[in-house]
């Protein structure tokens, strides 16, 4: 439950950034049919992103503010969180397809150093999920679950 209290904290930046670009009633999106990344974006969300074969190649600890705070997590309701807030990404995703998804930038987890651009804040909280994921299901295999 700690690794899904993770996500939410860190996910929550994008989730957060995203849906106030998104509420704006003009804003300086466009669509365009394709995606190219930005070059930090890019570079994030590889670095990030386990292999197809699950392994990590850039391993890293966990920053301070992306910890749970609290000696007993908040169970359940931390899977009804994230899923929340997956399904609020999901939703975000369906309005880039008609709002656009090239121009304005989200401001990263690491603060005003990095703005990746919208897509790049879809994507990278993507790879670090997928990441987590993999952490779940060893966890859960080491438990005998």
């Amino acid at each position: 439950m700690e690794i899904v209290e993770h996500m939410i904290l860190s996910s929550e930046v994008y989730y957060r950034g995203l849906s106030a670009l998104y509420a704006r009633p003009v804003n300086k999106l466009r669509y365009s049919s394709t995606y190219s990344p930005g070059r930090f974006g890019a570079l994030s969300t590889k670095a990030m992103q386990p292999g197809s074969d699950g392994t990590i190649s850039w391993r890293m600890k966990t920053m301070g503010m992306f910890e749970p705070r609290t000696a007993i997590t908040k169970g359940w309701t931390a899977l009804d969180e994230f899923e929340k807030m997956l399904r609020g990404m999901l939703q975000l995703l369906n309005e880039a397809k008609e709002k656009g998804i090239e121009g304005e930038k989200i401001t990263s987890t690491l603060g005003p150093i990095l703005r990746f651009k919208a897509g790049d804040a879809f994507a990278f909280p993507i790879a670090h999920q997928e990441r987590h994921w993999l952490q779940i299901e060893r966890t859960l295999k080491e438990l005998g679950q």
